[in-house]
């Protein structure tokens, strides 16, 4: 049995549920994390997992349900297929409606606001860093240190924070 089945005009169905990738005609100038974003949650829905979506509760125009503890400036959103209906992956924007506490209601979350995308089951994903907005890209080739090198930091290892 087939699990994934995407068409041309960008609807996608995924395990008799579908949610919406926006299209862009100006991919050029497009950010990378909307891009990964929408590659994580399909890599999920395949390998059955649970996908959560980490969003910045700092960002002015995320508004998170007021039954969701937010004791950090973090929230998680469980965005799988059987938790979520109306999923809109988009360029800008992350929308769906979802149950919390039994009510439904709608979530619209700017996509600069989503600080990285986990697996529940095994911890699989990634955290997002500031370069992958604003339509930058990862590479070498778009540094800030002069002769075109990496950048020297101090520590080997990137900064991870733990979000529960």
């Amino acid at each position: 049995m087939q699990k994934e089945k995407c068409v041309q005009n960008f609807k996608c169905t995924s395990l008799d549920r579908s949610f919406k990738i926006m299209p862009n005609n100006d991919v050029a100038n497009t950010a990378l994390r909307p891009f990964l974003i929408r590659a994580l949650y399909e890599w999920m829905e395949i390998n059955g997992w649970t996908a959560h979506l980490i969003v910045d509760l700092s960002d002015e125009e995320v508004v998170a349900p007021s039954s969701l503890p937010t004791e950090d400036e973090s929230v998680q959103y469980n965005i799988s297929s059987s938790a979520v209906k109306d999923l809109l992956l988009g360029n800008d924007w992350i929308s769906f409606s979802a149950r919390f506490s039994g009510i439904p209601q709608q979530i619209d979350v700017p996509v600069r606001a989503v600080l990285g995308m986990m697996a529940r089951e095994n911890g699989q994903g990634m955290i997002f860093n500031d370069q992958m907005s604003e339509g930058e890209s990862l590479g070498p080739d778009n540094d800030d240190t002069p002769g075109g090198g990496a950048p020297k930091s101090e520590s080997p290892r990137p900064a991870l924070k733990i979000v529960k």
